[in-house]
């Protein structure tokens, strides 16, 4: 008996175990389905409220979470509740296919619109291209395309062409009533109106040449004897040949007696050259004596005497620096105002003045290098001083060759 107590009391408290889990589950499966229930409700109330927004009709304070709380669940009442938002959708889609059709015919009337209005702009611009074209034509400088698609300028645009288009028909009658005068001098038939339609000008045009090719031969050959006779040929005034001939008899005649002289005086001048000649080959003679006597090949050019004071004689003395003033910023050169150099012509030497003056440019060199540019200061009979650049004092030295500078010019020597 007592283990059949402790059997049942096992099994009992088994049962108890089993009914505490179940019922925690089951009330976390309420929790769970209370917490789903909510969310629905707000996504039901917050969905209606969006529709009352985007629609005419107003289900959104029927739908508040609080009513469709599950505290308040009644099978009619929650599908009488949720049949409104169902027409409410209903409605709002029906609105959204309405107005989805109402845009897509917009759409087709636009594209329709704007096709028709690019045939439209496709003909003005046409239409303006065309008036452009007969503007120019006529000169009328109505401006353009832009001026005739505007229409604020449209109608002046317009109105240059045509008041021109107007002078140009009126001169083209004009000109093809002179073209009938014309025909009529002749003897050729025709019609003003027929030369505006496929005009027919052969014959006046074969007239008219002929007539233009006789004048023009006449007028060369008149303009060729205008030009011989030295008269200016008019063929308003062809009498003016004819005086210019007879004047050019009279000058011809003038000219061959001058020419007669004039060949008096050639026949003299051959006789002058001729002497002239004569007296070259002796001074040839004598250069040639000189040559000899200063020993001076013959086949070589006359010697160049230089010239005093010149860029060869200047040349040609050079010099040295005698000393180096660092202090004050000048050297002293070996050469002066009475310094000279002495050419050698043939045998014989000529003595000549390098005329040396201050502002002279003077070259540096030591041992073919180039040191540095000096201006001549002072110039003595012996003896120059020049100025000293102030980058160069420490360069040059006792001894050191001075040689002219014939291309550089004279240039202010640096203060130290």
């Amino acid at each position: 008996m007592k283990t059949f107590n402790t059997i049942a009391c096992i099994i009992v408290l088994v049962l108890a175990l089993v009914s505490a889990v179940c019922s925690y589950f089951l009330y976390e499966k309420r929790v769970q389905f209370v917490d789903g229930w909510n969310q629905m409700s707000e996504a039901i109330h917050t969905s209606a409220a969006t529709i009352d927004q985007r629609g005419n009709s107003k289900f959104a304070s029927k739908l508040t979470v609080d009513e469709l709380s599950h505290k308040k669940y009644s099978k009619d009442a929650l599908a009488g509740k949720l049949k409104n938002l169902t027409r409410q959708s209903e409605e709002f889609v029906k609105q959204y296919d309405e107005l989805t059709q109402k845009l897509a015919d917009m759409t087709a009337l636009q594209k329709k619109t704007k096709a028709q209005l690019d045939v439209r702009t496709r003909q003005c611009e046409t239409m303006a291209k065309a008036l452009v074209s007969i503007g120019d034509s006529v000169n009328a400088n109505a401006g353009s395309e832009a001026a005739f698609t505007n229409e604020n300028s449209y109608a002046g645009a317009v109105a240059k062409v045509r008041t021109v288009a107007g002078k140009f028909v009126t001169n083209s009658k004009n000109l093809a009533a002179r073209i009938v005068e014309l025909a009529r001098k002749h003897g050729v038939a025709m019609e003003a109106d027929a030369l505006f339609v496929n005009p027919d000008l052969s014959r006046l045009n074969s007239k008219v040449e002929a007539y233009k090719t006789a004048t023009n031969n006449s007028n060369k050959a008149l303009a060729e004897i205008s030009k011989t006779v030295n008269v200016a040929y008019s063929a308003q005034n062809p009498a003016a040949v004819t005086k210019g001939v007879v004047s050019m008899s009279s000058k011809l005649k003038n000219t061959q007696a001058e020419l007669a002289r004039s060949q008096n005086t050639v026949s003299n001048q051959k006789n002058t050259i001729t002497k002239n000649n004569a007296e070259i080959a002796r001074l040839k003679g004598v250069i040639a004596d000189y040559k000899r006597v200063l020993n001076i090949d013959p086949a070589d050019t006359d010697p160049k005497v230089w010239k005093r004071g010149s860029d060869d004689v200047r040349t040609a003395l050079t010099g040295k620096v005698l000393s180096v003033d660092k202090d004050y910023g000048y050297v002293v050169i070996n050469f002066g105002n009475k310094s000279t150099v002495t050419q050698k012509v043939g045998n014989d030497s000529i003595v000549l003045n390098a005329d040396i003056e201050p502002g002279l440019s003077y070259n540096i060199i030591r041992e073919g290098k180039f040191i540095a540019t000096i201006s001549l200061s002072n110039v003595d009979e012996l003896q120059s001083t020049a100025n000293i650049p102030v980058s160069k004092i420490d360069q040059i030295k006792i001894g050191d060759e001075v040689v002219f500078n014939a291309v550089k010019s004279a240039e202010p020597a640096e203060k130290k």
